[in-house]
């Protein structure tokens, strides 16, 4: 996996000192997290995103997915489901709703 944090730093406009003091490590310390020599934890991972206004699936060089694809495949057929069982109902409950309910002329 290539770690993208230094171009996620750049495009904050940060130097490596500059988010090296946010995120309480030194330099030697973080230097290595960019050039994928040495692993940060996953704490770490999140104060960096946070920092870089990012999220860790960037850092880590991950596509970024919208909110529709982590969605279940199976979740479209069951809110198709759901929305046919409530035009069913909606169709039943207005066929009984003008069976028993008296018209304009039978109220008068």
């Amino acid at each position: 996996m290539e770690i993208h944090l230094q171009e996620m730093r750049k495009r904050a406009g940060l130097k490596q000192a500059e988010i090296a003091k946010r995120l309480d490590v030194k330099v030697l310390t973080y230097g290595p997290w960019e050039r994928g020599g040495a692993m940060m934890s996953l704490e770490q991972a999140y104060n960096c995103a946070v920092f870089l206004d990012c999220s860790i699936d960037e850092i880590a060089g991950m596509p970024v997915l919208g909110p529709s694809e982590f969605r279940d495949p199976r979740d479209a057929e069951l809110q198709d489901r759901l929305l046919d069982t409530a035009r069913d109902f909606a169709g039943m409950s207005q066929d009984v709703a003008e069976r028993d309910l008296p018209t304009a002329e039978g109220a008068r």
